[in-house]
């Protein structure tokens, strides 16, 4: 499925929202993410949704251009 997933990204750029982003496999799976759209040649629109920001450790775990939405 993985597989498909990587083909089906090279399609339009997406808008993923990665809920509780900000943790440490929540950010290792946004990496993954900026990662694998990277490497299909259409790098995706990421945010990262929790309670609170994320804090400049944790932001520091993100990927860069990387947005927060608040979810309570």
């Amino acid at each position: 499925m993985l597989a498909l997933s990587a083909t089906a990204l090279a399609v339009a750029a997406p808008d993923i929202l990665v809920v509780g982003g900000t943790g440490r496999v929540g950010a290792s799976t946004t990496r993954w993410l900026a990662d694998l759209t990277a490497r299909a040649g259409n790098p995706a629109k990421l945010a990262v949704g929790g309670r609170s920001a994320p804090t400049d450790s944790q932001r520091s775990r993100l990927p860069q251009n990387t947005k927060f939405v608040e979810i309570d």
